[in-house]
């Protein structure tokens, strides 16, 4: 498995963090530090990811949460909404904070004042499809095609020959489509958001709609930034 989003109790030799499987789902996980044994705290079909201690909560811990879609066969369709959800080690009970069908919930941390940071997008549903998303589809096939012939062709002539189809340096290199970015499980083109942005000075590949939010014990809510991928609390906010 692989561990990510290392969260140490800031009074305990407790470390909390995220655990993903190899069918998709994660999990939050504790593990004593020295005992060498994680134990998990959650469970079921579920990207559980993100969890930080509340100050001045013994055992609790904020994470987020998005359920898994799949269809019959059990292949992994999609993600629902991300969810803000409080988990009581002592009591062994989950409470969810932040739920909306439309909104995602992420990196939820808590400072000493009780209240509530997190990053706030519009969830995307999938499948759905609009009329002009179709009609360009049609439009843009054969253009679609013809680039699918072309990278055909050009991965034959780089695996005989060693030397690609076209002239752009550092074409042979191996890796990832650099073209392409996951952030937070959602896909961001880089070609096409630096051509929809080349008049502005400051080019943004965090859409806007990415909103850092905090939320006071009273329910008030107040939008701090926007374009926002993460954001930690160390004393002061940094994002």
């Amino acid at each position: 498995y692989i561990a990510s989003d290392l969260a140490m109790h800031p009074d305990k030799p407790l470390l909390a963090a995220s655990v993903s499987c190899e069918d998709g789902m994660a999990n939050i996980v504790v593990m004593e530090v020295g005992a060498g044994k994680e134990r998990p705290v959650t469970e079921g079909d579920s990207i559980d990811n993100s969890p930080s201690w509340v100050p001045g909560e013994d055992g609790k811990l904020l994470f987020s949460s998005a359920r898994i879609g799949r269809n019959q066969h059990g292949v992994q369709l999609g993600f629902g909404p991300s969810s803000v959800c409080e988990l009581d080690l002592e009591n062994r009970s989950i409470d969810t904070i932040l739920d909306d069908p439309e909104i995602d919930f992420l990196q939820p941390k808590m400072n000493a004042q009780k209240q509530l940071f997190f990053i706030r997008r519009p969830y995307l549903h999938a499948g759905t499809t609009s009329v002009f998303d179709v009609v360009k589809d049609i439009v843009l096939f054969p253009i679609r095609l013809g680039v699918a012939v072309f990278h055909f062709l050009d991965m034959f002539s780089v695996l005989f020959s060693g030397r690609s189809l076209t002239s752009r340096p550092n074409s042979n290199l191996p890796g990832a489509d650099r073209r392409q970015v996951y952030l937070w499980g959602r896909l961001i083109n880089i070609d096409q958001e630096l051509k929809r942005q080349a008049r502005k000075d400051n080019v943004n590949l965090v859409p806007k709609n990415w909103q850092l939010v905090r939320r006071d014990p009273d329910g008030q809510e107040t939008v701090l930034a926007n374009h926002t991928l993460s954001f930690d609390l160390d004393g002061d906010l940094v994002y």
